[in-house]
């Protein structure tokens, strides 16, 4: 088995070659693979590129553990990844603050990998933006710092990438739009670079691993296969062991033969299915509500003075609820759906100084074309029908707009409009797209289309490049699907120890920063359980008493036969924070849920990540020395 401590040594270098899974053709008992660049490869050992990678990477390892008085061999050093949880925007400005401590303390030399899921994944697509950011940490963090605060996106950036997502992609889904109207307001930028250009720019950095979950695997409680990790160079099922080069990630396989090219995934659309789980019914509503108002050309609406009741009530945001992915209109849904459309309102005040923010039943309509028109009064009506509002309106005013259809047709049209037919009622509208916009104006054509995939809630739709396979170690159930759905992992476990687990990287240190919102180590109780059902090696967690997971120490060491030594660091806790209370604000005042950080809390919160490190320098150097000492001779 090829592994990096296998490949410790120079001497295996000319068997490299050999030990490469070999191509099988079409239909064969362990898959195929294309003869193109695009390969599907069924098989566990590592790419060529990563053992590259990782191998240079352990020669900067050995010069910085030397730094610290740690004297060894290259085939001693260990095997050191960090893994950051998700949580959000709290897990983005987390991780960076962790990261700035270890490059400080002459530590983050020592760390091959850096794997991240949801909104650990943030900050890494903006890191990785910046080559060899690891060697200038102090700088890139100041820049980061500033564009979070004072960055924006303009209202022709978002819409020309909608347009492009649009145009060229065969699976436009939610994420798309996610990804565009809200995530490039979290992270205050729209990232169009892909791993192709970022494959030889971090030669000094840790090689990044990204983390999604197979919402069908998931569904299907297959655990194996629940997990999908995404690197510079593969992207594929860790455990099963089936990869495809990264670059042709969303392509259109067959029989492991890619037969139809589709734009290689960029940075922004990453972040989006990376950082899905808080995705809100309402906020995508309030998005496109906005968006519409804000396209320049066709929706010059005038200021308009705000109702008698005054404007609609913003988001609830420390109420919203992590949604469902499998039922967009379920009760717990409705009722965490209300930050997507205000970012719509922000856009069209962007777009025109003629547009104010307005609650819904305040628009003013005769400068918007028909087609708009129409789109306009169908997302106020699922807004005010989510809000359990009025929308009598604006049934009456969708329902005048369509006086032209035929009989059968008009049967359908309905005067009262609830939760429990919105959905039907939406689609209905939406297909007619025919009647409502006879001119085919693309924009609005994308638009009906958005509003289509939010009432379907479909998210992160991919093609499969495992189908039609046969491959004896993927589930059947896998390679029967054209398409797969790709979401936020940290709907099962928020930290993405799983690809580090992989045999073959033989990882012998796991430095766990968890930035959840509540408890500090259910995602290692998670892990930890699964590893024992897939028979994996990890260390027994112990059972965490009510009053530590309300209130845990700074650092934790886990260890067991034949498993990785696992760092646990959770962000706030009894050290950083002094007492439980103090805990249980920060947790408060750093909620998932709510809009982007202002200045004094991104400074405090990068303190609180910094101090995590500092504090326990010594710590980690002491787990480090320990480790060092067991590595090498068994290899």
């Amino acid at each position: 088995m090829l592994s990096i401590k296998s490949f410790r040594s120079g001497l295996l270098q000319p068997l490299l070659s050999l030990l490469q899974p070999l191509p099988v053709p079409a239909k064969m008992s362990e898959g195929n693979q294309s003869e193109c660049d695009c390969k599907v490869r069924i098989g566990h050992s590592l790419n060529e590129a990563e053992i590259n990678h990782v191998t240079s990477r352990r020669e900067s390892a050995l010069e910085c553990l030397k730094k610290h008085g740690i004297k060894c061999s290259l085939d001693e050093v260990p095997n050191i990844a960090l893994l950051a949880s998700g949580g959000g925007e709290r897990a983005m400005v987390g991780l960076l603050g962790s990261l700035v401590a270890l490059f400080q303390d002459n530590l983050l030399d020592c760390i091959l990998y850096l794997a991240g899921l949801s909104g650990s994944t943030w900050c890494m697509a903006s890191l990785y933006k910046v080559p060899n950011w690891s060697s200038k940490l102090n700088e890139v963090k100041d820049d980061f710092e500033k564009r979070l605060l004072n960055g924006d996106v303009r209202f022709k950036d978002k819409l020309s990438t909608l347009k492009k997502y649009y145009r060229q992609k065969d699976n436009f889904s939610l994420t798309d739009i996610w990804a565009v109207l809200v995530i490039s307001k979290i992270v205050k930028e729209i990232d169009n670079c892909t791993f192709t250009s970022q494959r030889s720019q971090h030669t000094k950095d840790p090689y990044p691993i990204y983390t999604v979950t197979d919402m069908q695997s998931r569904y299907d409680k297959l655990e194996a296969e629940t997990f999908v990790e995404i690197t510079p160079h593969e992207t594929g099922y860790s455990i099963s062991g089936a990869f495809v080069d990264t670059s042709c990630f969303g392509s259109q396989f067959d029989q492991g033969v890619q037969i139809k090219d589709q734009p290689e995934m960029d940075m922004l659309f990453l972040q989006g299915m990376c950082g899905s789980a808080f995705a809100d019914l309402e906020k995508i509503l309030e998005a496109l509500l906005h968006f519409i108002k804000g396209f320049p050309a066709a929706c010059r609406i005038q200021a308009v003075s705000r109702s008698d009741e005054g404007p609609s009530p913003g988001p609830d945001v420390n109420a919203v609820l992590k949604c469902q992915l499998a039922s967009p209109y379920g009760g717990s849904l409705y009722h965490s759906t209300d930050l997507m459309l205000h970012e719509l309102d922000i856009m069209g005040d962007q777009a025109s100084s003629e547009i104010n923010q307005t609650d819904v039943h305040s628009l003013s309509d005769p400068h918007v074309d028909e087609a708009g028109k129409v789109l306009l009064t169908l997302v106020e009506l699922n807004l005010l029908v989510l809000r359990e509002k009025d929308p009598s309106s604006q049934i009456q005013t969708l329902n005048d707009s369509l006086e032209e259809l035929d009989k059968e047709k008009k049967e359908k049209l309905i005067k009262h409009v609830n939760k429990k037919n919105i959905k039907e009622y939406t689609l209905f509208i939406c297909r007619l797209h025919s009647y409502w916009n006879p001119t085919c104006r693309e924009i609005w054509t994308i638009i009906g289309k958005c509003i289509e995939l939010v009432t379907l809630w479909i998210w992160g739709t991919t093609y499969n490049f495992l189908y039609n396979m046969a491959a004896k170690k993927v589930p059947s159930s896998i390679l029967k699907e054209e398409k797969r759905r790709y979401v936020d992992a940290g709907f099962d476990i928020n930290s993405p120890f799983l690809p580090l687990l992989r045999k073959e990287r033989d990882i012998d240190i796991l430095l766990s920063l968890d930035f959840s919102e509540t408890d500090p180590f259910e995602s290692l109780i998670k892990t930890a359980d699964m590893c024992k059902d897939l028979d994996i090696d990890f260390p027994e967690i112990p059972k965490v008493s009510e009053e530590e997971k309300s209130a845990p120490k700074d650092f934790y060491v886990f260890e067991g036969p034949n498993a990785p030594t696992v760092i646990h660091i959770p962000l706030f806790n009894i050290k950083n924070c002094g007492d439980k209370e103090e805990i249980r604000k920060l947790r408060k005042r750093y909620k998932t849920f709510q809009p982007p950080y202002h200045r004094e809390m991104i400074d405090d919160l990068l303190e609180k990540a910094e101090t995590n490190i500092k504090n326990n320098t010594e710590n980690l150097l002491t787990v480090v020395k320990r480790k060092t000492s067991h590595c090498g001779s068994i290899y």
